[in-house]
């Protein structure tokens, strides 16, 4: 429904090709119970063919057509949802609310609820078609979360008929709880999760082999400086960190704590600054002091590698969005904009009226990052004097690391009381609030049971899967979010174990 509202508030209130950015908010308002407003805010499709030029498929369309041209479009959005509930926009047989309550597309045909009896035909000699089979279920944990295919001993339990199914699930669920916690499950299977997070870069990693020479002699030889931004190893530890043993996911958003690893391959918390240690790298190690630290948000690798030279970072808050949220507002997800908002503090003429459909709700999220260094050296002449004597770049880089002054700098119209951070609407003293507040909402839980359940199926969860995933991601705050208890909630589900 929320998705129903969104398009619709996208459509305009006259016939003049407008957008409406304010739309997600008033669909899901209006219409909480929409499949699509469950732990997210829709996006443009729902009424949309294009924003860029505006166009409208069937059902915004109709939306369209029953808005009054004189009338408040906040107002009278949600009767006219509610007036054209019982219609067949896109001519698919199914009526406009029932495709919204299961999640599905009213103004596209092709996008039909799945009409499922639990009747399947055909058979199979090794597991039970169509319903939960214990023994497919775990050929499929074997596989995912172990790193290899059961053996014929493994596989005998749950192909015996003198095991009860009881039995039979109480070992899937004991064999699942050992390869969460081994070493292919810690140290590939799971990072290999959060490559889309991180998006390592060797040549601007702390490993690089991309070298710099700096042309002047010093007393130790000529200088030579790897071209690294970061350290993306802490982002990785600090991912399988809070994704195992039962801990918190929510420290992904909220640690104030680094994850090391020992010379003997351990790893260990620490709340303190980790210096750089390498004479040949600007960015190692772990700058940033703990009030300023919001988990994976703020670790030296994402905050440069996304702000760069940028002044206001952008690119940075929509990364977070996504990642950590699972909204693309370079897709038009997650639209909730803010009033007076872009205020177009860089002047890079965001408040045109195409631009500003997005930028009134990235700006603001935009905000709680900009206290944050991207690529920014040590402006400290005793620090570069230093350099050309002892060829060392140890305390050169200020990657990463908290600045109050760098939003004046870089943006001399920057105003601390003008320019807010907001998060869903709700104003944020920085980003730690902001990381508060992301933690605490259903889009944060919902995103962390879909990329489990994305990673199971290798398939993104459609309209038939939503019943089961709205489950799972309900259950994180019961299990004080814990993955391995999401984990075992999901191989469980029909989507997981129905062959």
């Amino acid at each position: 429904m929320r998705s129903l509202l969104l398009v619709a508030a996208l459509v305009g209130v006259s016939r003049e090709a407008l957008a409406k950015p304010e739309a997600p908010g008033i669909v899901c308002d209006a219409l909480p119970e929409a499949a699509l407003c469950m732990g997210r805010v829709p996006d443009c499709l729902l009424c949309h063919v294009s924003t860029a030029p505006v166009s409208w498929n069937p059902y915004g369309m109709a939306v369209q057509a029953g808005l009054p041209r004189e009338a408040s479009f906040a107002q009278e959005l949600p009767e006219v949802l509610r007036a054209i509930a019982d219609a067949d926009a896109d001519g698919d047989t199914v009526s406009n609310l029932e495709e919204l309550t299961k999640g599905t597309l009213p103004g596209d045909m092709t996008s039909v609820p799945t009409q499922a009896d639990g009747q399947v035909s055909g058979s199979n000699p090794d597991y039970e078609i169509g319903k939960h089979d214990v023994a497919y279920a775990y050929k499929r944990v074997s596989v995912l979360y172990c790193g290899h295919s059961p053996s014929y001993e493994e596989m005998r339990p749950f192909r015996d008929a003198a095991v009860s199914v009881e039995a039979k699930q109480s070992l899937l669920h004991e064999r699942l709880e050992a390869c969460l916690e081994s070493e292919y499950w810690r140290r590939e299977g799971l990072m290999r999760l959060a490559d889309d997070r991180i998006r390592p870069i060797t040549n601007l990693g702390s490993d690089s082999q991309v070298v710099i020479a700096v042309p002047l002699e010093t007393l130790n030889g000529r200088p030579q400086l790897h071209s690294s931004m970061g350290d993306y190893n802490y982002d990785y530890r600090l991912w399988v960190h809070a994704l195992t043993g039962n801990r918190d996911a929510r420290d992904l958003l909220l640690a104030q704590y680094y994850v090391q690893e020992n010379p003997d391959g351990s790893w260990t918390t620490t709340e303190d600054i980790i210096p750089n240690t390498r004479d040949d790298v600007t960015a190692s190690g772990q700058l940033l002091e703990k009030p300023y630290r919001a988990g994976m948000l703020s670790t030296m690798w994402f905050i440069t590698r996304n702000t760069m030279f940028a002044e206001l970072p952008r690119t940075t808050a929509a990364a977070a969005y996504r990642a950590y949220l699972g909204a693309d507002i370079a897709k038009m997800q997650g639209l909730l904009p803010v009033a007076g908002e872009p205020d177009d503090i860089d002047n890079k003429g965001v408040a045109n009226e195409r631009c500003a459909v997005c930028h009134s709700t990235l700006d603001p999220l935009a905000y709680a990052f900009a206290n944050y260094n991207g690529f920014e050296f040590n402006q400290d002449l005793a620090v570069v004097a230093d350099l050309f004597v002892t060829g060392s770049f140890r305390d050169f880089g200020r990657f990463g690391m908290y600045n109050p002054d760098r939003p004046a700098t870089k943006m001399p119209g920057w105003s601390p009381t003008e320019q807010q951070p907001y998060l869903f609407g709700q104003k944020v003293s920085g980003l730690r609030e902001l990381a508060q507040v992301a933690s605490e909402s259903d889009e944060f839980a919902r995103n962390l049971a879909t990329i489990f359940f994305s990673h199971a199926l290798t398939r993104e969860p459609d309209a038939e899967d939503l019943p089961e995933l709205n489950l799972l991601w309900r259950s994180l705050p019961s299990d004080v979010f814990s993955a391995n208890k999401l984990i075992h909630r999901l191989v469980d589900t029909h989507a997981f174990g129905a062959p």
